[in-house]
């Protein structure tokens, strides 16, 4: 288990490099062109236009900041010998003291339930999941819950924020192409949804590789007693 966490974190960073290099090329291109917007309107001497293209700027920069700020963490990701469960613990506490939003973690998973690779890209959606809740869904409380249900691992990050618009670019948002993307290298699905009572409800479900591996007449990993709920 232990090389299988120090493979899966590895092959986990190549994909975090791919992903620092475009989203920092994304947010350049977006830079460039605010630039030259700030140059003509400069030059034409047009100064509202320059003071709202100059704070556009520098919200670009912040949100360029922030997302290099949270893919450097995300590069130091450790995994213990208590593997997704200790690492959850520990997301959920870091991500309390970056805002005011209760945190509460349920997690019913057993705890060698999941292959490495699994755990890497169960968390890391936890993570973005919950990095949108803190920058904003303006949220007093959120809710992370892992459990499996006939034999399917189902995973859901909800909060009782503002929700989401359902327009496409926001649909469309790059941290959630990141997760859908995870989520079908687990050959699960992702869904992200505002519930009727509001807030924002990111779930992601799959059937974990041991559960496939028994169907197809594999050799099927055995599992441990559920470990004990964080709360």
């Amino acid at each position: 288990m232990r090389q299988g966490r120090r493979l899966a974190l590895h092959e986990e960073r190549g994909i975090l490099a791919r992903e620092l290099r475009d989203s920092l090329a994304q947010s350049l291109t977006y830079l460039k062109i605010q630039a030259a917007r700030l140059a003509l309107a400069l030059e034409q001497g047009d100064q509202s236009q320059s003071r709202a293209v100059l704070g556009e700027l520098r919200e670009g920069i912040g949100s360029a900041y922030r997302q290099l700020r949270e893919l450097l963490t995300t590069f130091r990701l450790k995994m213990d010998d208590r593997g997704l469960n200790s690492a959850l613990e520990s997301t959920v506490e870091e991500f309390r003291g970056r805002g005011s939003t209760a945190i509460e973690l349920d997690n019913r998973l057993p705890a060698v339930l999941l292959a490495p690779n699994e755990e890497i890209h169960v968390l890391q959606i936890v993570r973005e999941a919950l990095s949108n809740v803190i920058r904003h869904a303006d949220a007093r409380h959120a809710w992370v819950r892992l459990a499996l249900r006939e034999g399917a691992v189902e995973v859901e990050v909800a909060d009782d924020g503002r929700g989401i618009r359902q327009a496409r670019d926001q649909v469309r948002h790059y941290g959630h192409t990141i997760m859908g993307e995870r989520a079908q290298t687990l050959g699960g699905r992702l869904d992200v949804e505002t519930p009727s009572a509001g807030g924002t409800r990111v779930r992601l479900s799959f059937r974990h590789r041991s559960s496939t591996e028994s169907e197809s007449g594999g050799v099927s990993h055995p599992t441990r007693a559920p470990a004990e709920l964080a709360t």
